[in-house]
């Protein structure tokens, strides 16, 4: 019978305990960043009376975002208002095909 022991070196060692915390610190800021959209999500599922997934949340907020960068930038040239206009109406799309 033919025994296998792997044995790390310190560096080898070293380097996969930072992976592990690097990767626990990338968590840790999405989770952070993460936390605004949630209370988003809780927010619309309140006022749509209705669970508001994540995806659903951020698909709201594009939607929000085109119509804002649409509307209000009244001196921008016509080309920029339809990519916007197409933006919003692709937005509002996604929204509908989601819930």
């Amino acid at each position: 019978m033919e025994k296998n022991i792997s044995i790390l070196t310190p560096e080898v060692a070293l380097r996969n305990k930072s992976t592990k915390n690097t990767i626990e610190t990338i968590k840790s800021i999405v989770n952070t960043a993460m936390k605004p959209v949630h209370w988003l999500s809780a927010y619309y599922s309140m006022v749509l009376e209705r669970k508001v997934s994540t995806k659903q949340t951020l698909l709201l907020l594009n939607a929000q975002a085109a119509f804002v960068i649409t509307a209000f930038p009244v001196e921008a040239p016509f080309v920029v208002r339809l990519i916007c206009l197409s933006w919003f109406v692709k937005a509002l799309f996604a929204c509908k095909k989601s819930f």
